[in-house]
C-alpha cells in the first residue's frame, strides 16, 4: 500500500510518502499556502508523487494532521456559538471554577468565553445526578429560544444540561428540535456526545468550542476531500486527532475540538516508533519547525497521556489561564519558538524572541520574500549554523545580508554595545533557554531524570538546535532520524488506529457494583470496536490492545487520580487490586503514601488501540542532498558554546559508519542542518539514523 502522511506548518507543508510493501519512503517540503491550507496539501501530495513516480491514483490512504482547529481557538475565528443550558445556569461558563491560576496577580486575566452572555440561554426541565427526570423539556420553549440564538447572530449551537453525563435524553431532544427548527444542516453539538463525564463547566468548556468550530472544520475538510479527488488523489483521508489515532472526515466534522492538536501528535509518534527500532526505552521528542517548538516525554517508549487540555492559554506557563477541554491528548509541552519567530525588543527594552512568527508569508528576512523582522532563522544563518548556499525544502534559497540588515536594525534597537552578532547570539540563546526552561518545569513536576533520556530532534529547525539545548539539560544523547525535517508527517504513516472513550459511573469501591461497572465498560468496548473497525491504515495485520483508567480519588477531594486498572481486577470485581494501584498511583504523585479512608470511582476511560504483530519496521529514505564540495568549512559564531571560528562541513551521506566524527562539525540534510558541538561525536548507524554523543 501508499500511504501519504500530510502535516501543515506555519511556514511549510510536509509530505512523506510511504510504501509499505517496500519499505520505501520518499518525502516533499512545499511552502504552506496560508490564504488557502488545501491548496498547499494538495501541491504537496502532488509533488511527492512526482517525486516517487507514482500516479496520484496509486495512493491507498491519506493521513492528515492539522492545525487548522488550534489556530482557530487561539485567534477566535470560529463562527458565532449560542449556548443552550439549563435556566439560571448560563453564566457558570464564565464563573469557570473561582481558582485564580495566579494568586498574586492583582490584574489577572481570563479567557473570554467562546460565547457571549447575550447568546447563552436558558430553558426549562432538569436531571438528577443520578440522570433520572425530575423536569420534562419544553419542545416549545426550545424552539423559541433557538430562534433567539440565530437571531443574535448564532451560526452553531452548543447544548449543555446538567448531569447530561449520566443521561443524554434531555440534550437529544434539544438537539432534534433545533433542527427540526433550524435546518438539519445547522450545526448543533451536545455535551454528552462530546464530553460524557462529570465536571459541569469543563464539559461547557468543551462542547462550546466544538460548536465554535464545527462550521470551520467542515468546509476545510470537506473541500480538502473534494480537491484532493479531483485530482485524482480518491481516497477519503484519515485526521489525526490529539490522542495519535485517527478519525474519518465525517466524524472530524462531528466532534473537531479532537483534533486541537492534531499536527504536532505525528512527531511524537515518530519518535516512538524510532525508539522502539532503536530499542531505547526513555525518549525526549524535540520538534521544531517554523512556528513553535514541541517537546514530549516517552516512557518505556510511549507518550504520556493527559485528559484534559488548555487551548489558548492567555499565560503560557500558567494552568488556569486558558480555556480548559475535556479531551485525551499526548501531553506535550509547546513553545512559541519557531524558526520563524520573530526576535523584538520587549515592553522593559529587551531582547525577546516569540511567539509572533514570520510564517511563510512573508517569512524570515533571508527568504528574501519582503520580510524584514529578525527571526530565530536569521539568527542562524548570521551565526553560519544554517549556510547561506541552503536550499530550504529543496528549492528556497536564502540571503545572508538580508539576514544581516534584519538583525543590525534590531541591534540598534536595543542599544548599548550589542552588534549584530552578539546580537543574533543572544536570539538563539533565549530561544533554547526558553525550551530549557519549559522541559525542566515538566520534568521536575512528573519526576523525571533528564539524565536518563535520549533526544529525538527533528523538524526543519529541531536538529539545528539540538545539541544546545540538549547541553542546556543534560540529556547525552541525540537521535537524528532520517528524514528529520518531515518526521511528523511520516508519524502520520506509522500509527497506530486509537479510539478513547470515557463515561463517568460512581460509586465507593468498598461497596461498588462490578456487575454495573463490567455493563458500563461492555457498551464503552463495543462503541470503541465500531470506531476502531471504520480506522483501518493498512499497515498491515495488527492485533488489538485495550487498556483502562479509573478516575479516582479519595472520598472529600476535588481532584481525580488516573489509576490504571487490569481487566481482570475488573473481571473479578477485586477491589483490593484496584485499591492497591491507587495507592502506587498515589504515592508515585504525592510522594507519600495514600492515607487511609474511603476510595472513590468518578469515571472510566476505555482506550483500544491496535498494534502491529510485526513490531514494526525499518524503512529507506530517498535522500537527495545537493552537490556540495568536500572538505568544506563555514564560519560559526557562538562562543558561548565555544564554537567560534571555521567549522567543517560534511553531507549526512559523507558520514562514515562506526565510531563516526568528533565535533565541532556541521552536518547538511536534506531539510535541515545538524549542529555537532565540540564537546560531542556523531555516528551513523546501519538504519541512517545520526546519534549524537555529548560528554558530561
Amino acid at each position: 500500500m501508499l500511504l501519504a502522511g500530510v502535516d501543515i506548518g506555519g511556514t511549510f507543508t510536509d509530505v512523506v510518502l510511504l510504501d509499505t510493501e517496500t519499505g520505501t519512503v520518499v518525502t516533499a517540503k512545499v511552502l504552506s499556502t496560508p490564504d488557502d491550507l488545501v491548496r498547499g496539501v494538495v501541491e504537496g501530495v502532488l509533488s511527492a508523487c512526482e517525486t516517487a513516480g507514482r500516479a496520484p491514483g496509486d495512493v491507498d490512504s491519506i493521513l492528515h494532521g492539522t492545525t487548522v482547529i488550534t489556530n482557530a481557538l487561539i485567534e477566535r475565528r470560529g463562527r458565532p456559538t449560542a449556548l443552550l443550558t439549563n435556566t439560571g445556569f448560563r453564566d457558570v461558563a464564565e464563573m469557570g471554577t473561582e481558582i485564580r491560576y495566579d494568586v498574586f496577580d492583582l490584574h489577572l486575566r481570563t479567557p473570554e468565553p467562546l460565547t457571549p452572555r447575550n447568546r447563552r440561554l436558558g430553558i426549562g426541565g432538569r436531571l438528577l445526578a443520578d440522570g433520572t427526570e425530575l423536569t420534562p423539556v419544553d419542545e416549545a420553549e426550545i424552539a423559541r429560544k433557538a430562534r433567539e440564538a440565530v437571531d443574535a447572530g448564532a451560526e452553531a449551537i452548543a447544548v449543555s444540561l446538567l448531569h447530561s453525563y449520566a443521561n443524554g435524553a434531555h440534550e437529544e431532544t434539544v438537539s432534534e428540535v433545533v433542527r427540526r427548527e433550524l435546518g438539519t444542516d445547522f450545526p448543533v453539538t451536545t455535551s454528552h456526545d462530546v464530553a460524557p463525564e462529570i465536571g459541569e463547566f469543563e464539559r461547557t468548556s468543551t462542547v462550546s468550542a466544538n460548536a465554535y468550530v464545527m462550521p470551520l472544520a467542515s468546509d476545510y475538510l470537506g473541500r480538502l476531500a473534494g480537491e484532493l479527488a479531483a485530482t485524482g488523489l480518491t481516497p477519503e483521508p484519515h485526521i489525526m486527532t490529539s490522542n495519535g489515532g485517527f478519525v474519518d472526515v465525517p466524524e472530524a466534522c462531528r466532534r473537531p475540538v479532537a483534533l486541537v492538536e492534531s499536527g504536532p501528535a505525528g512527531g511524537a509518534i515518530a519518535a516512538g516508533y524510532l525508539a522502539n527500532l532503536s530499542e531505547v526505552d526513555n525518549v525526549l521528542s524535540f520538534d521544531m519547525g517554523g512556528t513553535t517548538a514541541k517537546l514530549c516525554f516517552l516512557q518505556e517508549r510511549r507518550p504520556r497521556m493527559a485528559y484534559t487540555f488548555e487551548a489558548a492559554r492567555l499565560e503560557r506557563f500558567k494552568p488556569g489561564s486558558g480555556l480548559p477541554l475535556s479531551i485525551t491528548v499526548l501531553e506535550m509541552i509547546e513553545i512559541g519558538a519557531g524558526g520563524g519567530s520573530i526576535a523584538h525588543v520587549d515592553a522593559m527594552g529587551l531582547l525577546a524572541v516569540g511567539p509572533q512568527s514570520a510564517g511563510a508569508q512573508p517569512g524570515p528576512a533571508c527568504y528574501g520574500r519582503g520580510g524584514e523582522e529578525p527571526t530565530v532563522t536569521d539568527a542562524d544563518v548570521f551565526t553560519g549554523l544554517i549556510g547561506a548556499d541552503a536550499k530550504l525544502g529543496g528549492h528556497l534559497s536564502l540571503d545572508r545580508e538580508l539576514s544581516r540588515a534584519a538583525i543590525d536594525r534590531l541591534a540598534s534597537e536595543v542599544g548599548g554595545d550589542l552588534d549584530a552578532a552578539r546580537t543574533a547570539e543572544g536570539i538563539l540563546n533565549q530561544v533554547i533557554e526558553s525550551m530549557a526552561q519549559a522541559a525542566r518545569l515538566h520534568a521536575a513536576e512528573r519526576n523525571i531524570d533528564l539524565r536518563a533520556f535520549d533526544m529525538v530532534a527533528f523538524g526543519g529547525a529541531g536538529p539545528t538546535h539540538a545539541y544546545f539545548l540538549a547541553k542546556r539539560l543534560g540529556v547525552p544523547r541525540v537521535h537524528f532520524p532520517a528524514g528529520a525535517g518531515v518526521l511528523s508527517a511520516y508519524g502520520f504513516t506509522v500509527a497506530e488506529s486509537r479510539v478513547d472513550l470515557v463515561r463517568t459511573s460512581t460509586g465507593q469501591l468498598s461497596t461498588l457494583d462490578w456487575e454495573r461497572q463490567r455493563q458500563v465498560l461492555a457498551e464503552l468496548r463495543e462503541e470503541a470496536e465500531s470506531r476502531l473497525s471504520r480506522l483501518a491504515t493498512g499497515l498491515g495485520p495488527h492485533e488489538q490492545v485495550i487498556e483502562l483508567v479509573a478516575d479516582m480519588k479519595l472520598r472529600g477531594q476535588g481532584f481525580v487520580l488516573n489509576v490504571p486498572v487490569s481487566l481482570s481486577a475488573v473481571a473479578d470485581g477485586d477491589s483490593e487490586r484496584v485499591r492497591a494501584s491507587f495507592g502506587e498511583t498515589y504515592a508515585a504523585a504525592y510522594g507519600v503514601a495514600a492515607p487511609d479512608g474511603e476510595i472513590e470511582l468518578v469515571s472510566w476511560r476505555l482506550t483500544l488501540r491496535t498494534r502491529s504483530k510485526s513490531n514494526g519496521a525499518q524503512h529507506g529514505w530517498e535522500v537527495r542532498l545537493d552537490e556540495a564540495a568536500p572538505n568544506r568549512t563555514r564560519r560559526v559564531t557562538m562562543p558561548s558554546f565555544d564554537m567560534d571560528g571555521e567549522i567543517p562541513v560534511v553531507r549526512r551521506d559523507d558520514l562514515p559508519d562506526g565510531d563516526g566524527m568528533a565535533g565541532p562539525l556541521l552536518v547538511e540534510d536534506q531539510n535541515t542542518s545538524i549542529v555537532v558541538g565540540p564537546d560531542a561525536t556523531v555516528a551513523r548507524r546501519s538504519s541512517g539514523d545520526l546519534v549524537m554523543t555529548i560528554r558530561s
